[in-house]
């Protein structure tokens, strides 16, 4: 189970691995870590595993696993269905697409048990890729537009870039020429705009 699927020879090259272990053998502590080209932090070699706080992840409860990355920021948040205990942290992991060499790569899960018995079930999994928005001037208006290939995404306003009071658009946005299009009248004072995915 040290090898977590990514390691050993060969191993998975170029990667880069979020990493839960369940396993407590060898000095191993239960947790998580970020690693990449089929490293593990298997007997502590590789610094082990972070404690997810009050979240037993190999308690046999459904835990609810969230991963979003944008700007070389990992926020991780994991849930346990029954216990309703949660565990949320942020991590600086660095350019993916540099650490890849690209900036395209496929998403999947990989695991050992090194002959202990063990299940994992993978169930509602998801995978969003951020779009990027765009905006220009027309006329007294402005067009604020994102691709179509990325239904469900909301935009919302707010006045200070800094602030926590974003508020949802009320227009509704046009689907033209494979991208969501949104006409916003211009008022003169400062409005920043974000796209946000609604939580399920």
């Amino acid at each position: 189970g040290g090898q977590l699927g990514v390691g050993a020879s060969p191993p998975i090259t170029p990667s880069v691995e979020l990493e839960l272990n369940l396993y407590t053998g060898n000095s191993e502590d239960v947790g998580y870590t970020i690693l990449t080209n089929g490293l593990t932090g298997a007997n502590g070699g590789n610094g082990n595993y972070y404690s997810l706080g009050n979240v037993q992840i190999n308690s046999g409860d459904p835990i609810n696993v969230a991963v979003s990355y944008a700007n070389q920021q990992m926020a991780l948040a994991f849930t346990d269905a029954v216990a309703q205990t949660s565990f949320a942290t942020n991590l600086n992991v660095g350019d993916l697409a540099q650490a890849l060499g690209t900036n395209i790569a496929y998403v999947g899960f990989t695991g050992a048990d090194g002959g202990a018995s063990s299940i994992q079930t993978i169930g509602n999994f998801a995978f969003v890729s951020i779009p990027p928005a765009a905006i220009q001037s027309d006329g007294t208006n402005v067009l604020i537009s994102w691709t179509g290939a990325a239904p469900g995404y909301m935009l919302q306003q707010n006045t200070d870039l800094l602030a926590a009071s974003w508020v949802n658009v009320t227009n509704q946005s046009i689907l033209s020429n494979g991208l969501n299009q949104l006409t916003m009248p211009e008022n003169g004072s400062n409005l920043f705009y974000r796209l946000v995915l609604p939580s399920p």
